[in-house]
Formats: C-alpha cells, structure tokens, sequence
C-alpha cells in the first residue's frame, strides 16, 4: 500500500500511542488546543494523521483529540508499513519522536523530552565506556621515590634527632606563621644548611649540609616526625613536577558549548558499595603497573598503588584514607612484588606501617610471586640474593640463595594470578550487579545531556535579545 495514498477512517477505528503524552504536551495543558479545536470544526482535518498498520497514531495526537472534541465522526489518514503494538515503550516512543520532528512548534520542555528520547542506550554505554577507559588511561598513583628504611618500624625522631628536629618544627612554624604551607623538603633542606643543625646526638652525628646524605636523612625524619605527629602531614607537599595551565576560549558560546560536551560525562558509581572489604593493590614495579592498572585494577575497580620498592609514607595515608571513606570493617591489601630478600618483606613492613602510623588493621595477601606460583609453574630463578641487603641472611636462611622476580612470570599468567586473588575477596554477583546499574545511570546522564544540550542554544538567544533588544 502506498504511503501517499490517503484513507478517510472512522474516528474510532484508531488508537492513540500512550507514549505520546509521555513526551508531548497534554490537550487540557495546551493554550493552543481550543484554537485548533475551533479550526477543525470549521475546516476539518487538513493535514492527514499518520497511522502505523496495526492502527496506532505516529504523528496527529492532537489533531485526533481536536477532532474528536469537534465531534468528527472520521479523519483521513495515511497509513504506514509498521507495527506499534510489539514494541517496547522505549522503541514505541523512538518511533514517535522520529514521526512529529519538526511537525509543529514545540515549547522547550517537549524539545527536551525529544532529545532525551533521541538518545540512543547502546551508544550510551559505548560512550561512557570509553571516558571511563580514557580516565583509566590517564589515572596515576602514588610515584614518589622509595623510602629508605632498615627497621620494620618508625624509630622515635626526638631521641637522638632532637635537634634537627627541632631546626625544623621552627622553618615549619614559620612557613606557617606567613602562610607559605605546605612547603616541599627540597626548601626545607636548603633553609637547614644555613642552620646546621646536628644530624644525630650519636657518635655519627654532624652538622646538617656536612654529610653527603644529609637529604636522605632529612626524607627520613620528615616520615618519622609525621607518623608521630609532631609535624601535620598537610604541611608537606608530597607531588612531584607539578603543573599550572589555564584554558581560555575565544567565545562564550565556545565555552558553553564545550562545558555542555562534557556535562555529566564524569560518573563512576561506586561499584563496591555492598562489598564484604574495602579492596587495594600494590604493585613494587614501575614497569608492570601499566599492565595490572589496564587488566585488573580498572575492570575490577581497585585502586592500585605502584610502590617502585617500599611503599612511602604519603601514599600509605592515602591508602588509609580511602579505606575509611569505604565505611567498611576489613581491608585487604593485595601485594605483588618480587621473591627476594626485600620483596618478601614488604607485605608484612606495610602491615607493619599501617598499625603503627594509623592505627589499621590490614589483611594482606601476597599474589605473586609465591613459593606455590614458584613449583607450580616451574618459574625459573633469576639470580642470587644480594648479600649486601640487611635481608640476606634471613631471607637465605628460610629460601636459599636464589631470587624470582616478577618478571620471571609469564605476563598473561601474572594477570590471572592477581586478579585470581582479588576476586578471592569480591563478591563478583554484586560487583556484576552495581556495574550493570551503572550503564543504566549512564544512559539516565546522557540523556540528562541532550536534554540540556537542547536547552542551552535557546537560553542564549534570550541572553543576547536581553542584552540588544
């Protein structure tokens, strides 16, 4: 049957799509209708209703109640090859909105109801898959240098470091009292060699600037003095190589437009909300953090730390910081380092840490390298423990000489083994579930988007007839 062909039809013999009035302005809340209503009653129904072919109206909802308020006993109709009645609301209202763009005036809100529609769920997701996997690409963690450290505890920074301490609590109360915090430990130690203060009350002390580790011993006793609390941690800044740029646009339009680009496009659902622990990895390497960061960390939404040795100080008050905002009991540390004398040791340094520096209680698994991985796999060793490491002997004594690190693994099967642990402590029907949720939200945002994205233009318009009337 032809399109174009046009069939007059009983008045009754069509039905209205009942997601019209989801998206358009209702008869009795229109001022417009009853001047519609008085026209057809003197002219008729000019303009053909839409039909699909199983009788539903795509496009003349108000021309049918108009005609119906008139007492038409017909109305003429072309009738289209496609059927409403299998449809999903959502594709029925899809089908609407393609029928009556552009048909008639819309007011603003029927404008963004239309926009919402438009948008399409599949591509949603897509799209916020892809900002997430973006965000994930440029997402860093903790990179500061290793901290140094020979005990399994912080060692008291008054007893025999009193008065280097002491040189610096006063640069620090000074910086304070010209509100100049927080301040690096680079300007603390240039502000210190005009000072010289002693080192140590020991037999190796000496004056500060007079030792070529003067610096290091500084580091150390700025993480001491903070773990005691005799320094606030805020009045330290721990980044590195900062940046400052300023972004600036040609137009306001220009700004607007891409503001309204981006409006709701940065949401992360917390996923882990109904999870038994709060989650965290560490990894000792630089150069496999990428990897673990891209195949299990992101998937998973685990905060991953990369330690390049011992984990520092900031990044532990960070990681601390995060459990307690999780509102959960238990934390869970995964641990992913070498099997060497220093490697085998960190696990149990950072619980160490953590209970000493904060009070916290952690759970911490070691996912590689393990003596299990080591016979299961048959990884090979790949050089002998350096005697120079305060380990060795212990480290000997229990293993033997020989040393595995990470990268004796295949990479494919230390992903499997990290990840098979994290899940170890993840209820992964509730993960599914909360991720699942969160594609459904961001179908909700984008829409939100077009919706004001429709909006926008609009509002400027009016902005500028204000403005030059």
């Amino acid at each position: 049957m032809s399109t174009t062909t046009v069939h007059e039809v009983p008045i009754d013999s069509i039905h209205q799509t009942p997601e019209n009035w989801r998206i358009y302005i209702k008869p009795d809340a229109d001022d417009q209708f009853a001047a519609l209503v008085a026209s057809v009653e003197e002219l008729g129904i000019l303009e053909p209703l839409t039909v699909s072919k199983d009788n539903f109206i795509l496009s003349g909802h108000r021309r049918h109640a108009a005609a119906e308020a008139a007492g038409l006993d017909t109305v003429p109709i072309i009738r289209l090859d496609i059927e409403i009645g299998p449809m999903t609301p959502e594709e029925r209202a899809k089908v609407l909105v393609a029928h009556n763009n552009g048909s008639r005036v819309k007011t603003a809100t029927e404008s963004i109801i239309e926009a919402m529609v438009a948008v399409d769920p599949g591509e949603a997701i897509r799209a916020a898959e892809n900002r997430k996997a973006n965000v994930f690409a440029l997402a860093q963690t903790s990179h500061e240098l290793v901290e140094v450290t020979e005990g399994s505890r912080r060692t008291n920074p008054c007893k025999q470091r009193g008065e280097l301490l002491a040189a610096v609590q006063v640069i620090l109360q000074d910086l304070a009292n010209r509100d100049l915090l927080p301040t690096s430990a680079r300007h603390i130690h240039y502000r210190l060699l005009s000072v010289g203060p002693l080192t140590s009350k020991g037999v190796k002390g000496h004056p500060y600037g007079t030792g070529k580790d003067d610096s290091e011993k500084l580091g150390k006793l700025l993480t001491d003095a903070r773990s005691a609390g005799l320094i606030p941690d805020d009045w330290i800044a721990d980044e590195t190589r900062p940046e400052s740029v300023i972004e600036h646009y040609d137009t306001i339009g220009d700004y607007v437009a891409g503001e309204v680009e981006g409006l709701f496009q940065h949401y992360f659902s917390n996923v882990h909300r109904d999870q038994p622990a709060h989650v965290e990895i560490i990894i000792e390497k630089n150069t496999l953090y990428p990897l673990l960061k891209s195949k299990v960390a992101h998937p998973l939404r685990i905060p991953i730390s990369s330690a390049r040795g011992y984990l520092s100080y900031p990044a532990g008050c960070r990681m601390v910081d995060r459990f307690r905002k999780s509102g959960k009991d238990r934390f869970v540390i995964i641990y992913v380092s070498d099997h060497d004398p220093e490697g085998m040791d960190m696990p149990s340094a950072f619980k160490k840490y953590l209970a000493f520096d904060h009070g916290v209680r952690v759970d911490v698994k070691r996912a590689a390298v393990t003596d299990e991985q080591i016979e299961k796999y048959e990884l090979p060793p790949d050089a002998e423990a350096k005697p120079s490491s305060c380990r060795f002997k212990k480290y000997v004594a229990r293993y033997g000489p020989k040393v595995w690190e990470l990268d004796s693994m295949d990479m494919e099967l230390l992903v499997r083994e990290v990840e098979r642990t994290c899940l170890s402590f993840l209820d992964v029907e509730a993960l599914n579930a909360a991720l699942e949720q969160e594609k459904q939200d961001d179908v909700k945002l984008a829409r939100l988007n077009a919706a004001v994205a429709r909006l926008i233009p609009d509002l400027l318009n009016t902005l500028e007839e204000m403005e030059h009337p």
